[in-house]
């Protein structure tokens, strides 16, 4: 990958999440643990698109292998952001863990270089500002009825 590649992925990335940010911290604390554990699900159901689209064009050489994983993946990441809802550090926490997750896919071959990029400069973004967020008093617990 050339340095525009990154350059332009960590761009897009960290961008997109600085919008998100923008208009997601209007709607309240509650709703905005809810769209980032809902977007923590998002991210990794975007990893089981591109192995499909990867068996699909022969790239992936064990269909339910790697069907399979990245359907492990979308189940941790659910559960992590699940819990994140009642547990503001642990959708900090599950937004840093995805940052692994994404390094894991840099050289498998049906995950494009500039998306792994593009990713992980989103998820350091999001998991900066949640966790900051956590430091200021603003994730806010929610009322168990």
């Amino acid at each position: 990958m050339t340095v525009l590649g990154w350059t332009v992925g960590s761009v897009l990335g960290a961008g997109t999440a600085l919008i998100l940010i923008a208009f997601v911290r209007r709607s309240g604390p509650l709703a905005e643990r809810r769209f980032w554990a809902l977007a923590l699900l998002v991210a990794a159901l975007v990893y089981v698109g591109f192995a499909a689209l990867g068996v699909g064009t022969g790239l992936v050489v064990e269909p339910s292998n790697v069907l399979g994983f990245e359907g492990l993946g979308v189940m941790v990441y659910g559960a992590l952001g699940a819990l994140g809802t009642r547990h503001p550090r642990v959708l900090a926490a599950g937004w840093v863990l995805h940052v692994i997750w994404d390094l894991g896919h840099r050289h498998v071959g049906w995950v494009p270089d500039w998306y792994v990029v593009a990713c992980v400069a989103f998820d350091v973004v999001v998991a900066s500002y949640l966790g900051l967020s956590l430091r200021r008093g603003r994730a806010i617990r929610p009322k168990l009825v």
